[in-house]
């Protein structure tokens, strides 16, 4: 019996195929053009890298800290908030460290007469020359990396250090990063017998701003108070958002008089700020706060989470008493 090659049976010819797919080839496909992030990465391939030190262990884990870029720059290290590099660590001396570009691809480390000294590989030392990936421990437990980074390596660990630390509406830190750094300062002010005071604030009837007005309102809130807190307190005091409409103060070095006037210079600040409503109606929303303010006598030993438990009860009597006061305790 004969078959007819003209049916749906005929196989095809060879140029159908290649030709059908190159067409599919070419759907699939298409071209694509070398993306402006290819571009930067070669680019940066190109940049001199640049010298920086890399927390690796104790407080601040994961920050970068560039070092002297030009040759006879120098950077201090210290707890002192006038110190280039602020370390607050019970370790770290007031002017710990320096940090010199001495010459070209050299940099030196140098202790400045700290309590606790510089140890490279375990030894003690006054200075050292810095190579790429070296360890410097500065103190008890300021573990340190010296290192070489382009900019998108060095933006990178920053974005994750930010990530770890801040609080993602306010830009101001996190309870984790106040957790860490109050069990660190209160080992230090009992250590130097120096008082030690804890603020805890809470915004007023907040949750009518969000029924009213929509959370994204009250995220603007929430954003301008801290903005109004952190013009209030001075540099070495460190403002954290505590959880929703809450946040702390840890003020090293305040006692319990000058707690009492920070308390109230915070609260007013939080009473002048105004805040556009973001829900169309054109009402400006302000807000008033109440303090809870826990101060830790040189002599008392307490932890955090004493401290904590005070300061929380402070607050919530200023509540109970009619919100937009301040409540302060001085633990002996």
């Amino acid at each position: 019996m004969l078959f007819s090659m003209r049916g749906r049976n005929r196989p095809p010819h060879p140029e159908d195929v290649s030709r059908k797919t190159r067409q599919s080839d070419t759907d699939i496909t298409g071209r694509i053009e070398i993306s402006s992030m290819v571009e930067e990465l070669i680019q940066v391939e190109k940049l001199k890298k640049k010298a920086c030190l890399i927390v690796l262990g104790g407080h601040d884990v994961g920050r970068v800290i560039p070092v002297a870029d030009t040759v006879g720059e120098t950077v201090i290290i210290g707890r002192h908030p006038d110190c280039t590099v602020v370390l607050r660590d019970e370790g770290i001396s007031r002017r710990h460290a320096s940090v010199q570009h001495i010459d070209a691809g050299k940099i030196l480390i140098q202790d400045l007469g700290s309590t606790n000294g510089i140890y490279f590989k375990g030894q003690k030392v006054s200075q050292t020359v810095l190579s790429d990936g070296q360890k410097i421990l500065l103190g008890r437990r300021i573990m340190l990396k010296f290192t070489y980074q382009d900019k998108l390596e060095e933006s990178y660990l920053r974005e994750m250090y930010e990530t770890t630390t801040r609080d993602g509406l306010t830009g101001i830190f996190n309870r984790n990063y106040l957790m860490q750094k109050m069990k660190t300062d209160l080992s230090f002010a009992r250590r130097h017998r120096i008082p030690y005071t804890l603020l805890l604030i809470d915004i007023d009837f907040f949750k009518r701003v969000n029924d009213t007005y929509g959370h994204q309102s009250g995220d603007q809130v929430l954003i301008g108070v801290a903005k109004g807190i952190l013009s209030a307190i001075r540099t070495e005091d460190v403002l954290a958002r505590y959880g929703g409409e809450e946040f702390a103060i840890l003020a090293p070095g305040t006692d319990a008089d000058g707690a009492q006037v920070l308390g109230e210079r915070v609260r007013s600040h939080v009473a002048t700020i105004a805040v556009p409503a973001l829900d169309g109606s054109g009402n400006v929303l302000k807000v008033t706060a109440s303090v809870g303010v826990a101060t830790v006598h040189p002599k008392a030993i307490v932890d955090s989470a004493k401290l904590i438990s005070v300061a929380d009860n402070c607050l919530y009597e200023a509540k109970r008493n009619g919100r937009n006061r301040v409540v302060c305790t001085l633990i002996t």
